[in-house]
């Protein structure tokens, strides 16, 4: 589960990209208005994930965010 913080007092959406280190970014899906999570599946363990998010509205779009860096751990490594 992803979370931020919503800055925006205008958004009409968001876009959030997810890229695995080394790649470049791919559209994830569009959270709604005044969202602060997104829950994400199927990634796989030990691989290195990196996430970014903008908001936007019909002036055009805000700068992205700060990456997210996440690695899920393999279940029977704990």
């Amino acid at each position: 589960r992803l979370i931020w913080t919503d800055n925006s007092n205008n958004e009409s959406g968001f876009t959030l990209e997810i890229r695995e280190e080394g790649e470049p970014y791919e559209y994830l899906g569009s959270p709604v208005p005044n969202s602060t999570s997104a829950t994400v599946s199927g990634l796989l363990p030990g691989v290195v994930y990196l996430f970014r998010i903008r908001s936007e509205n019909g002036n055009g779009s805000s700068s992205y965010s700060n990456e997210a860096v996440l690695s899920p751990l393999d279940p029977g490594s704990i």
